[in-house]
């Protein structure tokens, strides 16, 4: 759920990926709504990493899968936030958790699979077609979700652009 409790979705438009919740909020709304969506990330996090050991590997992607929207959906305002506002307050700085190294850890681990299991047993050319589909946001070949690796590739691309710290990019490589 986002912080208008809907279900976020793993099948993002571009402007979706681009303008989430795509309300231009006052800067004391924005801010709000962006505090609570990093609560509640915060929060399907933590029963992320608590329930993981009893999860399968199809289980655990899943959770992160629908969680990667909520992130870039918060990254995202906060970052629109700062332009406009032209503040410190709303910053991807104040975007920083204690499990945002895990978080990192986890999704690059996610993309990494990703990438490995569509690459393994085949041609380097199968494998670099099978890649760039899973990486865009429209699958033309219609088996997977379309746009989940976009929205991955998204989420690693803010960890590691957005986050001024080194240790966050150390991670995700």
């Amino acid at each position: 759920m986002d912080a208008r409790g809907t279900k976020p979705s793993t099948n993002m438009s571009q402007e979706e990926i681009k303008s989430l919740p795509g309300v231009k909020q006052s800067e004391a709304g924005g801010n709000n709504e962006v505090e609570l969506a990093m609560l509640h990330l915060r929060k399907l996090f933590d029963e992320f990493i608590n329930l993981k050991s009893s999860m399968t590997d199809s289980e655990r992607d899943e959770k992160l899968y629908q969680m990667l929207p909520l992130y870039c959906n918060v990254v995202n305002n906060a970052n629109q936030m700062e332009d406009t506002t032209h503040s410190l307050y709303g910053s991807a700085h104040s975007l920083s958790w204690e499990g945002q190294a895990a978080f990192c850890h986890h999704t690059s681990q996610l993309l990494a699979r990703e990438i490995k299991r569509r690459a393994l047993n085949r041609s380097t050319e199968t494998a670099s077609k099978t890649i760039a589909s899973f990486l865009e946001l429209y699958n033309v070949y219609g088996r997977e979700e379309a746009g989940n690796g976009a929205v991955l590739l998204t989420a690693v691309n803010f960890m590691v652009t957005t986050m001024n710290d080194s240790s966050l990019q150390e991670v995700c490589t």
